[in-house]
């Protein structure tokens, strides 16, 4: 056993025969990205950062499959090994917010976040419902920006089109109420801290709206350039 950032950084050494890279605390160095100039609109990191600040340390996370899970992925700093649970067999939307139940069955002491997408969500909001009748206070926040980004993202890098996948009229709030949730909606910096009292101490599910700028992306790296209009027909005549 041993820490993972030596592990792969002298794993780094023997493949490559180049010393590693200094690495950033805890191993990993994360983009910077701007806040969001919308009004009433928050940057995914900046959210993610707000609802580490309030829930606890060991607080168990379930993440969807969208752009929203690379942001999670990105910026959630998790310490312990059971407490990010992310759907990366097929990429499978939908299952966080079940996830959550099962993670707060097995560990009933523990505070259980779901990280959901707005499109996740409209496909399995239902289980909210599961769990305000078993009474399991799980939190689902959902990072909503109206569309289905990583399809819509999908469709301009592989194709060179950008058609329009919205989940608008989705009233979040009150599909969560209408489920017997209490529900929030957040879109400023500050919101979700100003709302900590709620997110930490209500006895019921807590779902939180969080309306985040669509136009806030991470940059992606080789794998993706690969896929871009021209390269993706190339390999396709090569296949």
């Amino acid at each position: 056993m041993g820490c993972a950032a030596e592990f792969l950084g002298q794993l780094g050494e023997r493949l490559t025969g180049r010393p590693a890279r200094p690495s950033a605390a805890g191993g990993v160095v994360r983009h910077v990205l701007s806040s969001s100039q919308e009004p009433e609109r928050i940057a995914p990191q900046d959210a993610l950062a707000e609802i580490q600040r309030i829930v606890p340390a060991d607080t168990i996370y379930t993440v969807d499959a969208g752009d929203h899970s690379q942001f999670a992925a990105h910026y959630l700093r998790i310490n312990l090994p059971d407490a990010f649970l992310v759907m990366t067999g097929l990429g499978s939307m939908g299952p966080s917010i079940g996830a959550a139940i099962g993670a707060q069955l097995a560990h009933p002491g523990r505070f259980v976040a779901a990280i959901v997408g707005d499109g996740c969500f409209a496909m399995n909001a239902f289980e909210i419902s599961t769990a305000v009748a078993e009474r399991l206070p799980i939190r689902v926040f959902v990072f909503n920006d109206e569309r289905l980004a990583m399809v819509e993202n999908g469709h301009q890098t592989v194709y060179g089109r950008h058609p329009r996948y919205p989940t608008a009229p989705l009233d979040v709030c009150a599909v969560a109420r209408g489920l017997g949730a209490i529900a929030l909606q957040v879109g400023r910096i500050g919101q979700l801290e100003a709302a900590r009292e709620v997110i930490r101490g209500a006895p019921g599910v807590v779902v939180v709206d969080v309306r985040i700028d669509p136009a806030i992306a991470l940059p992606k790296l080789d794998r993706v350039a690969a896929m871009a209009p021209g390269v993706a027909s190339m390999l396709a005549g090569q296949s």
